[in-house]
């Protein structure tokens, strides 16, 4: 689980509030149902992104991508995830033009199992910004080089008994080149989704909870940027 230490430890300070929030989570658009307390919200922020970084440091996620994919799995389950599900789906060759939030949302919602209107709120939100927004720059730095992306789309919610649970997309693809914005490749491309349901206990997760902040340190604000709901 090596991860690159960071010169400046420091304290989680989520700016997340009590309602829905999303953010770019390195790799990942990730959404939060506001039934998540805080904590919990910043306990699957801080465990997917030490779970991205160490995967990265172990594989290169664009020429080895269900390597990087089973880093990730493998960490999240070792710091506290329990992996409830796990498919991968066969190569899907996309028609010209790809329309990709709105492919994305419907491979997550059918690999769900159900509508998921914060998942489509926040893909609508992100896709909105500009490609010289912060968000933007750090998502297409880690999801996508030399005509082939990985990308993450995470929903993260309140299990029926309290803990979190979050739904995962992980998606490889190639294709020709990429442009600025979020979700916003040019045409040609091949998807090979992956999907994921996993629950944290939180019991396990408190323990390493600390030691996961003092690695990320610094990290944790500079590969996390908040996406600002619209409605």
């Amino acid at each position: 689980m090596a991860v690159p230490a960071s010169a400046s430890p420091v304290s989680l300070k989520p700016a997340y509030g009590v309602s829905d929030s999303a953010e770019v989570n390195a790799s990942t658009l990730l959404a939060l149902d506001s039934a998540l307390g805080l904590q919990h919200k910043s306990d699957v922020s801080a465990s997917l992104l030490f779970a991205q970084l160490a995967a990265t440091a172990a594989s290169d996620k664009f020429t080895a991508p269900r390597s990087w994919i089973r880093k990730v799995l493998e960490v999240l389950s070792v710091v506290g995830w329990s992996v409830r599900g796990d498919k991968t789906c066969p190569p899907d060759r996309q028609a010209m033009p790809v329309d990709w939030p709105e492919t994305t949302l419907e491979i997550f919602e059918r690999l769900y199992g159900m509508a998921a209107p914060l998942v489509r709120r926040t893909i609508q939100s992100a896709t909105a910004l500009p490609g010289t927004s912060s968000a933007a720059e750090l998502w297409n730095a880690g999801t996508y080089g030399g005509g082939r992306g990985l990308y993450l789309t995470g929903l993260a919610e309140q299990e029926g008994g309290g803990d979190p649970r979050l739904s995962l997309l992980l998606t490889s693809f190639t294709l020709n080149e990429g442009v600025p914005g979020i979700l916003d490749w040019v045409p040609d491309a091949e998807l090979v989704p992956e999907f994921a349901a996993l629950s944290l206990n939180l019991d396990v997760y408190s323990k390493v909870r600390q030691q996961i902040l003092e690695k990320l340190g610094s990290r944790l604000t500079e590969d996390v940027k908040p996406v600002s709901l619209a409605g």
